[in-house]
C-alpha cells in the first residue's frame, strides 16, 4: 500500500492528527536489504507496504482495505482476512454469473485505484451445488 494513500484514509476515518504523525514516522524513511550468508545487497528505500512482523502492520492494512466492503452490492458477500479477500454469492435471479463477474471487475478497479496488487494466479472459483454430479465410470 502506498503510504500517502494510507495516511489519507486514516485522516478520513477521523484518526487524531498526532496519531497519524506517529504512524507516518513509523512508515517513512525505511530501507531494506537482503542478506544471504556473508553477502548483502545494497539498501533500498521502502516506498509502500507495512513492516512485516509488526503488530501495527495488519491493523493498518485492515484500515486501508476496509472500504472495499462499501462497493459490494447486496446479495454479494465479501470476507477480509489479512491480505486475503473472499467474494461469494448465491447465484439466483438477483445475482447472475454476469453480475458477479461485473463486480469482480469493480473490485479489480478498486485494487488498481489504491495501487494494490491483485494476484490472478491465486484467484480461484469454487462452485457449490446441492446437486451431486458424479462420473459413473469411476465406480464401475
Amino acid at each position: 500500500m502506498v503510504h500517502s494513500k494510507l495516511l489519507a484514509k486514516l485522516a478520513c476515518y477521523g484518526i487524531n492528527h498526532m496519531v497519524i504523525a506517529w504512524i507516518k514516522c513509523f512508515l517513512l524513511n525505511r530501507s531494506q536489504f537482503v542478506k544471504v550468508g556473508h553477502c548483502s545487497s545494497s539498501p533500498c528505500d521502502v516506498l509502500s507496504g507495512v513492516p512485516q512482523g509488526s503488530v501495527l502492520g495488519p491493523v493498518l492494512f485492515i484500515l486501508f482495505a476496509n472500504d472495499i466492503c462499501n462497493i459490494v452490492p447486496s446479495g454479494v458477500s465479501l470476507k477480509l482476512f489479512a491480505d486475503d479477500v473472499k467474494l461469494y454469492s448465491v447465484i439466483n435471479s438477483t445475482v447472475t454469473p454476469d453480475s458477479l463477474q461485473a463486480w469482480l471487475s469493480v473490485i479489480h478497479d478498486w485494487f488498481e485505484h489504491w495501487q494494490l496488487k491483485l494476484s490472478p494466479a491465486k484467484c480461484t472459483v469454487m462452485h457449490v451445488s446441492p446437486h451431486c454430479k458424479t462420473d459413473r465410470t469411476m465406480f464401475d
